[in-house]
């Protein structure tokens, strides 16, 4: 079953989703599929929830990043422009 449907709330349209702060694409939201005994036994997914509570709805690194590479590569720019951690001493 490919198109689950959607339960409960739904999340906001690409438009209005937080974006990554390093390549500006919109975040993915997160779901958790709801499932349910399969006719012949066994289990199929039968629904997807929006996780609107958990880590804001979306898949993201830190909260920021849509993907450890965006997330590691801010870091290598950011360690190139010289900042550090712990800042100044």
């Amino acid at each position: 079953m490919k198109n689950i449907p959607i339960r409960g709330p739904v999340p906001p349209p690409v438009a209005e989703r937080p974006k990554c702060a390093y390549c500006n694409t919109p975040l993915k939201p997160s779901f958790t599929r709801v499932w349910d005994n399969a006719p012949g036994g066994g289990m199929q997914a039968i629904a997807k929830v929006w996780d609107h509570n958990l880590n804001g709805g979306y898949n993201s690194y830190f909260g920021l990043f849509d993907t450890k590479g965006c997330a590691l590569q801010f870091a290598r720019a950011a360690h190139a422009a010289g900042f550090r951690r712990g800042g100044a001493k």
